[in-house]
């Protein structure tokens, strides 16, 4: 029987740590919602950002003297931290017995727990994600609507859509060329997009294409080809080129989640309860950014209390509890949250 020494547990620790820090480098190689979303650090319970909209702009105004005053308009957004957490206990007796498997249970559980602290923003931004005709943004409106004010200050203010419910890309509700048409459809409307003042163009353009598996086909001949079949207006149908067309979206190799997915579904509420939210075939999302990138973006992972991995025993009376139950306790918690951005730069295309 081995000795629970002081330095036993230490090398105990130790291990467990190594561990823990290998997974999570392993998992941060497939990880890809950094290409869409803001991290921050918090400071507080609640976190409020606050930003003032561009709406200066000169105007003719004859000979001079006839000057219209602007006023600068103010928006918030407010992200309330929740906390994360897991836990295993261990019993002193398989810890400590050649025959016992409790290091093998310890190394396994900091493993699992050690890929997940790398995975938790991804999981969690993606829900928000699949959560975005229902969810609110800082105009009170779903993130995925129709018809976001280019100035929520303004009453009556000029609007812009960034859900697209009419231009299809799936093999089946469309050929290949009608796809393209309509991805370019949806970039013309993109690019249409007005500042606050609702006059001047926002300059929007293509960051990274996300799509779920069921379109990785589609999404690389969208992003990729160099030819076309393309239907005619009159008798037969001829090949296009379409090489320079796809090089100006600028779009780089597209982004496949299976997180996005027709089988996939997260939980709303806390310890795995409340309605869920789900992926599906169809759907895709095109991410934008400007000249001036807002410190935002799209979508946003506030860091409160990075996730981090402590071992609790009931050696030296540390506690009472554990030492009765001869126990060992392992524990990883933290706090963040996962929220909007601005709706600008992100657009659903889904049937």
């Amino acid at each position: 029987m081995r000795a629970l020494t002081a330095s036993f547990l230490f090398d105990f620790k130790s291990n467990m740590q190594a561990i823990q820090e290998r997974s999570y480098q392993n998992k941060l190689k497939n990880l890809h919602y950094q290409a869409f979303t803001k991290t921050r650090s918090s400071g507080s319970e609640r976190e409020i950002f606050a930003w003032l909209l561009s709406t200066a702009r000169l105007q003719r105004n004859g000979q001079g003297g006839n000057i219209q005053y602007d006023t600068l308009a103010q928006v918030k957004q407010t992200y309330v931290n929740g906390n994360f957490a897991a836990g295993t206990k261990i019993s002193k007796n398989q810890l400590t017995d050649l025959d016992g498997k409790g290091v093998d249970i310890g190394a396994e559980w900091s493993a699992q727990v050690g890929a997940d602290i790398a995975y938790l923003p991804q999981r969690e931004v993606i829900t928000q994600l699949l959560n975005g005709e229902t969810g609110l943004c800082y105009d009170g409106l779903a993130f995925f609507h129709a018809s976001h004010p280019v100035n929520p200050a303004i009453p009556g203010s000029t609007t812009f859509s960034n859900l697209f419910t009419d231009l299809p890309i799936d093999a089946a509700s469309t050929t290949l060329d009608v796809a393209l048409d309509n991805l370019n459809t949806g970039l013309a409307r993109i690019s249409a997009i007005k500042m606050p003042n609702g006059v001047d163009p926002r300059f929007l353009t293509p960051k990274c294409i996300v799509g779920p598996p069921a379109l990785r086909a589609r999404l690389q001949q969208l992003t990729h080809a160099k030819f076309l079949g393309q239907a005619s207006n009159g008798a037969g149908g001829g090949t296009g080129d379409v090489e320079k067309v796809i090089m100006d979206q600028a779009f780089g190799e597209p982004i496949i989640m299976a997180e996005l997915g027709a089988s996939q579904s997260y939980p709303l509420g806390e310890n795995g309860t409340g309605s869920t939210v789900s992926g599906d075939d169809e759907s895709f999302y095109v991410f934008c950014q400007e000249a001036d990138q807002s410190e935002l973006g799209a979508m946003v992972w506030i860091n409160r209390e990075p996730v981090t991995i402590q071992t609790f025993t009931g050696e030296g009376g540390q506690n009472v509890e554990l030492a009765r139950a001869r126990e060992i306790e392992m524990q990883a918690q933290g706090r963040g949250v996962a929220g909007y951005g601005l709706p600008f730069y992100c657009f659903k295309f889904r049937n």
